[in-house]
C-alpha cells in the first residue's frame, strides 16, 4: 500500500519531511472473509508550517483525527475537516487514516482435536513526496535553545522574483540583522542538483555577493564575554588565495557610500575595540577577537580549510583561553582549540570585515541559518548541531 502526502501550499517554509506509519492490531474473533476495522494505520506528518491544505491519497477511506492547526485535509474518497474545526479540535500536527482491511482465512486444520489456522502477516509501505523550502532529517529545534536563531524559512517567499533584504528577524521575533542600500543581500529562489540527479529547489536563499559589499549588522543589546556562533552556508568559489570570505566580524551600522556600486572602497571606524572575525580562505581559515597583528601572540586561531564548493557549517567559540574555531561538512571537519584575546562582544556584522567597506573584505556566500549562543559549546555539541543543520538543508546530497 502506497501512501502519498503532499503539502499543497507552504507559507512559512517549514517542512513536511517524512511520513511514519504506526500500525496497531487489536485482536478480535476472526472469521474467514470478515472485514476487520480494528487494524489502524496512523500517519504522523511533521508540522507543515502553515500549509493551507494537505492532500492524502492511497487509502480507500480514511478518517481525520488530528490535523495541523489551520489546515484542512483533502482526499478523493475521504472526509475533510475545515481549518476552524481542525484548530478547535486539536493543537497538534498528526493525521490518522483508518483503512478497511479484508482478511480471507484459509480452512482450519484439526490438530489434537483443536482447529488451527495459519499465522497472518501484514505489510505496509509509505512514501513521502514533498516540495518545500528546506528539507530536514531532524526538523525539530525543541532540544536546542540558542540565544538567537535566524532561519531563511522565516523570510518572505520571493516566488519567481527576487528582492533586497533589509531586516532578517530571528525565529519567534526579537532581534534582527539589518542592512540598507546599497549593501543589502538578496533573497531569491535557488535550484541545486543533488547527488541523486534530482533538482532541489530552495524557495528562499539569502545571497551575499562582493559586488556591492553586501552585508548586515546586528546589535545583541548586551555585552557577552562568551559567544558561540554557528553558520550554515556555502561559498561561491574563491577569487584568489588571499581574497577569502569574511563571514563574520564586529561592526555597527555602516555609513552609506553609494560609490561602492562603482567599486570604490572605504576605511571606516566602527568604534569597537574588539573583533569577532570568522574568515575562510581556500587553504586556511581564521578566527579571532583582536587585530590580526596579534596573531604572533597566539590570540588568533588558524585552521586548514579546503576550497570545495560544498555547503559547510562554520563555527567559532569566542571564549578567551578556551576558544575554538573550524568548519564541518558531510565528508570532513576541522577543529582548532586555542586562545583568543578575552573580549566583550555586542555588535556583529555578517558578510564584511570590521572597519572595511571593500570588495576584497566581504563575502560571496549563500547563508541558510545562523545560531548564536551566550555560552561556550563543546565540539560534541557543535557537531550534533552541524549534523542537524546538514539534514535540514540536505547538505549530504547537495553536490554531484
Amino acid at each position: 500500500m502506497a501512501i502519498v502526502v503532499t503539502p499543497a501550499s507552504i507559507t512559512t517554509g517549514e517542512v513536511v519531511s517524512s511520513v511514519h506509519i504506526i500500525k496497531k492490531v487489536l485482536p478480535a474473533s476472526i472469521v474467514s472473509g470478515e472485514v476487520i476495522p480494528a487494524i489502524t494505520y496512523a500517519l504522523f506528518v511533521p508540522y507543515a508550517g502553515g500549509a493551507t491544505d494537505i492532500n492524502v491519497s492511497g487509502f480507500a477511506s480514511f478518517d481525520v483525527v488530528n490535523v495541523t492547526p489551520g489546515a484542512s485535509l483533502v482526499g478523493a474518497t475521504g472526509r475533510s475537516r475545515t481549518p476552524a474545526i481542525a484548530f478547535a479540535e486539536v493543537n497538534g500536527m498528526n493525521i490518522r487514516a483508518i483503512p478497511n482491511t479484508l482478511v480471507t482465512m484459509a480452512d482450519p486444520i484439526i490438530y489434537q482435536g483443536l482447529p488451527r489456522v495459519p499465522m497472518i502477516h501484514s505489510v505496509s509501505e509509505s512514501t513521502a513526496l514533498v516540495d518545500t523550502t528546506s528539507a530536514s532529517g531532524d526538523p525539530s529545534d525543541d532540544d536546542d535553545t540558542p540565544l538567537h536563531r535566524f532561519k531563511v524559512s522565516t523570510l518572505i517567499d520571493p516566488g519567481d522574483d527576487e528582492y533586497w533584504l533589509e531586516d532578517w528577524e530571528e525565529t519567534g521575533g526579537g532581534l534582527s540583522w539589518i542592512s540598507a542600500h546599497p549593501y543589502r543581500p538578496r533573497v531569491f529562489k535557488r535550484t541545486e542538483r543533488l547527488t541523486d540527479h534530482t533538482d532541489r529547489v530552495y524557495t528562499r536563499s539569502l545571497i551575499f555577493n562582493n559586488r556591492y559589499v553586501e552585508h548586515m549588522w546586528l546589535d545583541l543589546n548586551n555585552d557577552y564575554s562568551v559567544l558561540t556562533v554557528i553558520i550554515a552556508a556555502t561559498f561561491h568559489g574563491y577569487r584568489s588565495s588571499e581574497h577569502g570570505h569574511y563571514v563574520l566580524d564586529a561592526g555597527r551600522s555602516t555609513p552609506i557610500y553609494t560609490d561602492v556600486l562603482d567599486g570604490e572602497s572605504h576605511d571606516i571606524d566602527d568604534n569597537l575595540d574588539y573583533r569577532a572575525a570568522l574568515i575562510y580562505k581556500d587553504k586556511k581559515s581564521l578566527s579571532g577577537t583582536s587585530n590580526r597583528a596579534n596573531i604572533a601572540n597566539g590570540v588568533h586561531l588558524q585552521a586548514k580549510h579546503d576550497d570545495s564548493r560544498k555547503p559547510k557549517v562554520l563555527f567559532s567559540v569566542f571564549n578567551g583561553d578556551d576558544s575554538m574555531h573550524g568548519s564541518w561538512d558531510i565528508d570532513s571537519h576541522t577543529v582548532k582549540h586555542g586562545k583568543m584575546q578575552p573580549q566583550n562582544i555586542r555588535r556583529l556584522v555578517l558578510g564584511r570585515a570590521r572597519n572595511k567597506i571593500d570588495r576584497d573584505y566581504c563575502s560571496d556566500m549563500t547563508v541558510f541559518e545562523v545560531l548564536i549562543y551566550n555560552e561556550a559549546l563543546t565540539w560534541k555539541q557543535i557537531r550534533t548541531r552541524a549534523k542537524r543543520l546538514a539534514g535540514r538543508y540536505k547538505f549530504d546530497k547537495y553536490w554531484d
